[in-house]
C-alpha cells in the first residue's frame, strides 16, 4: 500500500498539537488530583456557638489551602444536625452522642465535652436529686436534652411530663424569678463562657450563690447508657471563692463529636482528620474552645466506632504518598510505552517518517524492473532517455557543490548495469517471432 506523505508544515502542525494535547491532558491531572474536597458539615446549638466555631475552622482551611473543605450548615440545634445527617443532606455533621439517629455515623474527632448540669437558685433546699419529686425542673435546649430527662425520670422513678418542662434560652431568668421552675436542667461545656451565663440566670450575692445538684447514680445510669459518662465536677468550678461545688461533685458527661458517613473514603476522611488536628493547633490561641478537640476513643467496642480513616491517622497506619501510588507509578510506564507503541504505528501510517522524496539510486533501481518487462524498443529507448536525464541531473548537482549529490563512480556502476540489461532484453526482443521493432 502507498504511504501517505504529508507537507512538512502539515507536520509541524499535528507535532504541535499532539504536544498541546499531551500537555492540556497532564494539566487536567493535575488539576483533578489536586483540587480540595468539600464536605458538607451540619451544625447546630441554641446559642449558635458550635456554627461559628466550625465557620472559624472552615475560613481556616480555605485560607490555609488545605486538601479539604468545610460547607458549615447552621441547623439551629445539635437534633436538627443530627436529623439533618441522618436523612442524608451532609457528608458531617457535629452531634451529641446521646442525640437522633447515628446509625451511619463513624467518629473522626471529639470536638468538646458537655456536661449534665442540675441547678437550683441560691438558697434553695434541693440538694438531691431525689428532693426534685413534686418539683419542677426546667430543661434549656427541651428536644436536644428529651434523653437526658428521660434517663434521669428513669433512674429516679419521676414522671417526665410532671417534672421536666422545656423552656427556652431567652426564657430562662423569667421563669426562674416567676418561680415557674423550682431548678434548671443544662447541659453545656464547663467553660468560663458558658459558666458565666449560668451564673447569670440567678440573683445572686457573695454570700450565696447557685446550688450545683448532684446525680448520685450518674456511674449506673452510664453502664446502661452508653452516650453518657459519670464525671465529677472540680471542686469551685461555678465559684472560685467560697468554692461551689464545696467539693467534688458526681453527674453526667456526653460527648460532641464530628462525624462522618461510614459511606466517606478512608483516604478522604484521614486528610480531613488530619487537618482538622493541625488547625486545632493552630487556632487554639485565639479560640481555647478548640483545646477541647481529643481524639475519640479507639477501642472496637466505643460507643460510636471510629471512621477507618480516622483510626488510620490516630495509629499511625495512614498510606503514605508511595505506599498509596506505588501501584500507579509503577504501571503508568508501561502505559506510556504501549501509548508510545501505537503512537509510531499511526506516524508510520501517515508517512511522518518516510523520506521526501526517491533518491537517484531508488530511481536507477526502479528502471531495472521496467527494463525486465519491457515489451517493446520504444519502451526500452524511453528507459535510456531517463537514465541520461538522472545522471545530468545528478552531475550538475556535483558541479554546483551540493552535498547530496551520488558520486559518479556510484552512478557509473549503476548506469552500467542498466545498459547490460537493457542490451540483454533487445537482444531478447529481437529473437522473439512477430515482434516488429520500433526503431
Amino acid at each position: 500500500m502507498p504511504t501517505l506523505k504529508l507537507p512538512l508544515w502539515l507536520r509541524f502542525i499535528l507535532l504541535l498539537g499532539v504536544a498541546a494535547l499531551a500537555i492540556g491532558a497532564s494539566l487536567l491531572a493535575y488539576r483533578y488530583y489536586t483540587r480540595p474536597t468539600t464536605l458538607s458539615v451540619a451544625v447546630g446549638s441554641i446559642d449558635g456557638e458550635a456554627a461559628q466555631g466550625m465557620s472559624a475552622i472552615a475560613s481556616h482551611l480555605v485560607s490555609t489551602n488545605a486538601p479539604v473543605r468545610l460547607k458549615v450548615i447552621d441547623s439551629g440545634t445539635a437534633l436538627e444536625a443530627a436529623n439533618a445527617f441522618s436523612a442524608g443532606k451532609t457528608d458531617l455533621a457535629v452531634v451529641r452522642g446521646d442525640v437522633g439517629d447515628l446509625s451511619q455515623a463513624q467518629a473522626v474527632v471529639i470536638v468538646s465535652r458537655v456536661v449534665v448540669l442540675i441547678v437550683a437558685p441560691p438558697g434553695s433546699t434541693i440538694d438531691s436529686v431525689n428532693k426534685l419529686k413534686g418539683r419542677r425542673v426546667g430543661v434549656v435546649g427541651g428536644d436536644t436534652n428529651r434523653k437526658i430527662a428521660e434517663v434521669l425520670s428513669k433512674e429516679y422513678g419521676f414522671d417526665r411530663e410532671k417534672v421536666f418542662k422545656d423552656i427556652a434560652l431567652s426564657d430562662v431568668r423569667r421563669a426562674i424569678q416567676a418561680k415557674e421552675v423550682d431548678a434548671l436542667l443544662v447541659v453545656i461545656p464547663l467553660a468560663q463562657k458558658y459558666l458565666s451565663l449560668l451564673r447569670g440566670f440567678f440573683q445572686q450575692s457573695q454570700k450565696s450563690s447557685p446550688v450545683l445538684i448532684p446525680i448520685d447514680s450518674a456511674a449506673a445510669i452510664a453502664e446502661a447508657e452508653r452516650a453518657y459518662e459519670s464525671f465529677d465536677v472540680p471542686k469551685g468550678t461555678l465559684r472560685g471563692s467560697p468554692p461551689n461545688p464545696e467539693d467534688d461533685l458526681t453527674t453526667l458527661r456526653a460527648s460532641l463529636y464530628l462525624v462522618a458517613n461510614k459511606k466517606l473514603s478512608s483516604d478522604l476522611i484521614a486528610t480531613l482528620t488530619q487537618t482538622i488536628m493541625r488547625v486545632r493547633r493552630e487556632l487554639l490561641a485565639e479560640q481555647p474552645i478548640f483545646a477541647q478537640i481529643t481524639t475519640p476513643s479507639t477501642d472496637a467496642d466505643a460507643y460510636l466506632p471510629l471512621h477507618p480513616g480516622a483510626a488510620a491517622f490516630y495509629n499511625g497506619t495512614q498510606q503514605s504518598f508511595m505506599d498509596e501510588y506505588s501501584n500507579w507509578i509503577y504501571l503508568t510506564p508501561m502505559i506510556l510505552g504501549g501509548a508510545a507503541t501505537v503512537l509510531a504505528a499511526a506516524w508510520k501510517f501517515l508517512g511522518l517518517g518516510s523520506r521526501k522524496s526517491e533518491g537517484p539510486l531508488d530511481s536507477l533501481y526502479a528502471l531495472g524492473r521496467r527494463i525486465r518487462k519491457a515489451a517493446t524498443e520504444a519502451e526500452l529507448s524511453d528507459i535510456e532517455e531517463e537514465i541520461d536525464g538522472i545522471l545530468k541531473a545528478q552531475r550538475a548537482k556535483a558541479a554546483a557543490g551540493d552535498e547530496s549529490a551520488v558520486d559518479d563512480a556510484t552512478l557509473n556502476v549503476a548506469a552500467h548495469r542498466l545498459e547490460s540489461l537493457i542490451h540483454d532484453r533487445r537482444t531478447m526482443l529481437a529473437k522473439r517471432p512477430g515482434i516488429v521493432s520500433a526503431a
